[in-house]
């Protein structure tokens, strides 16, 4: 009766140990990104909007990412008025973390003419596995609110920039 009690005590015990295990390792393997922005500038202001002529950050921080993490971010073109076809993935971009690396950027940079009007995704992914989509839109440039003048003399007659 002893072995049985001995055993059974094991087995708990092992049980137990296992199951912390397996909760620190789901745990610790768990990483999350935050404080996700896009920009106009590596370090800028957030953004959901961008002119056709704009390079595109995105900037997020890391949470639980150990050295070695690959970090792929798919950038897609949703509708882009038929210049390209619906859902059209542009490019893919991959990073692999190193050993106290806190922060992330990724940039896509402006095609020959400009980006197409219309509105994209950027899908980021931690080892294959999404973890965040982000929508953002390319709009037209709007005119500046300024007057604008009418000839060389009123040109002449304006403040210096």
């Amino acid at each position: 009766m002893s072995r049985s009690i001995t055993f059974c005590r094991a087995a708990a015990f092992a049980a137990v140990f296992g199951l912390y295990f397996v909760i620190g390792a789901v745990a610790h393997a768990a990483p999350k990104l935050i404080d996700i922005t896009m920009s106009k500038t590596e370090s800028g202001d957030n953004t959901d909007t961008f002119e056709p002529t704009a390079e595109i950050f995105l900037n997020f921080k890391l949470e639980g990412v150990v050295p070695g993490t690959k970090l792929t971010c798919k950038w897609i073109a949703l509708d882009t008025n038929g210049i390209a076809p619906p859902n059209y993935l542009i490019t893919t971009t991959d990073l692999v973390t190193k050993p106290g690396q806190m922060a992330a950027v990724f940039s896509l940079s402006r095609p020959n003419a400009s980006w197409p009007i219309g509105s994209y995704r950027v899908d980021i992914f931690v080892e294959r596995a999404l973890a965040q989509s982000v929508n953002f839109k390319v709009e037209p440039i709007t005119p500046s609110t300024s007057p604008v003048p009418r000839n060389i003399r009123e040109l002449m007659k304006q403040p210096p920039i």
